[in-house]
């Protein structure tokens, strides 16, 4: 009895180191479980959160698109209105989703007359934009859109750095819905680091893919090919460069002989005829004192007459000093009614000031001419003078000139760039 009673205490005993280390085991793995589940609840947070993140930007960047398309669509209803009926205040068909929720249109359709805008180019506004849908709209202007330029109601450029929290859009579309190449809103020089500088065209674009295609020499507009600055562009073909212009100050030369017109001097003069020294490089010696010689006279009596000046570089005429003989007012006779005229080859003349110059010894008189082209050949055509007398002779004692100076700068055509150097 005794031994079997010591069987069974071996027995329990073991059951229970048995049942014991089962029950620890299962302890062990639900504490590994739980540490598990926990480890994979952390990375689905995670997972959600950057899930989320990238849903909401392909959220901003669908309702920008939106945006954009509802614009077109209202643009393309304004189109026909300008072009085929010449409606100069089109308006737009109210659409059931005006209010987009991310964006309210504007019914009003803004105008070029109406508004400052650039002729030939309508707006469509569109308010209520957030910062993001702002920001994923300028990234797209010059991305193969349609619209022209993008603006705010205030201001004529919107950069990036710009977009608010509430942000008021007027989308500019040109009246034949053209736009090749698609202007971007920003210069060549501002162009934000996400976006690509065209250095063929100096222009600012969305990506390198939306850089234009540079038309070839007389290549023809209308296959979509850019015409770059600086190319002549007649007959709708891309031809070869243009020259450059530019203006400096000119400064009147000291003459001390008539020199040659159309020759290699910088400066010379003529007149209609000139009366023994008193020749027409007279008046442009900066000097008017010597009463017998210091003068410009006529040999004839005859009026009209003229002197005229020659500049090897064309000038645009901006002011006229006509300055009276230094003499008695009896001895000779001061310009009265004249013109400013032009020429380009020293023959046919054009007008472009009618004067009256005052009688008055040593009198001197300034004449605002404001010349709105550079030409090389200038003269006073004087049509009456102060004293009728048919024996005193026409006399001018100094003229000065106060013009601006054209240089030209011709430019060749690299083929490699076809851009013009």
């Amino acid at each position: 009895m005794k031994q079997l009673q010591n069987a069974i205490k071996t027995v329990n005993m073991d059951n229970f180191s048995t049942h014991t280390h089962l029950i620890s085991e299962k302890q062990d793995q639900s504490g590994r479980s739980m540490v598990e589940m926990l480890g994979v609840l952390a990375v689905i947070g995670v997972l959600s959160v950057a899930g989320i993140a990238g849903f909401s930007r392909a959220m901003d960047k669908n309702k920008a698109n939106t945006i954009i398309n509802e614009a077109q669509k209202r643009a393309t209803l304004v189109v026909p209105q300008i072009q085929l009926m010449g409606n100069e205040n089109p308006t737009i068909t109210e659409f059931i989703n005006n209010d987009l929720g991310y964006g309210e249109f504007d019914t009003k359709v803004y105008t070029n007359k109406a508004d400052n805008l650039p002729a030939g180019q309508f707006g469509i506004k569109v308010s209520g934009v957030s910062k993001n849908i702002c920001q994923n709209i300028l990234n797209t202007i010059g991305d193969n859109t349609i619209i022209h330029r993008l603006s705010t109601t205030d201001a004529p450029k919107v950069a990036l750095t710009e977009c608010g929290d509430d942000n008021t859009f007027l989308m500019v579309y040109n009246n034949d819905m053209s736009a090749n190449p698609i202007p971007t809103e920003f210069g060549y020089n501002d162009c934000p680091e996400n976006f690509y500088k065209c250095s063929t065209t100096t222009s600012c674009v969305a990506t390198e893919n939306d850089c234009p295609n540079i038309c070839a020499l007389d290549e023809d507009l209308s296959s979509g090919c850019v015409c770059p600055t600086g190319r002549d562009q007649s007959d709708n073909k891309c031809g070869n460069c243009l020259p450059t212009e530019t203006y400096t100050t000119w400064t009147q030369p000291v003459l001390s002989s008539n020199g040659t017109m159309g020759g290699s001097n910088a400066f010379a003069c003529s007149a209609s005829s000139a009366r023994d020294v008193r020749q027409a490089w007279r008046v442009f010696d900066g000097s008017n004192n010597d009463e017998e010689t210091d003068c410009w006279h006529n040999t004839d009596y005859d009026i009209p007459a003229w002197i005229s000046w020659y500049t090897i570089n064309p000038t645009q005429l901006q002011t006229i000093i006509i300055k009276n003989r230094n003499a008695r007012p009896n001895d000779t006779a001061a310009v009265k009614d004249f013109q400013i005229e032009y020429s380009d080859d020293n023959d046919t003349w054009t007008s472009v000031f009618n004067g009256y110059n005052p009688v008055g010894v040593l009198s001197e008189t300034s004449f605002t001419i404001n010349a709105t082209s550079a030409h090389r050949y200038w003269r006073i055509y004087i049509t009456s003078t102060h004293n009728t007398s048919q024996w005193l002779h026409l006399a001018i004692g100094e003229i000065a000139i106060q013009a601006k100076e054209q240089n030209i700068t011709e430019h060749t055509l690299n083929e490699d760039t076809l851009l013009c150097e």
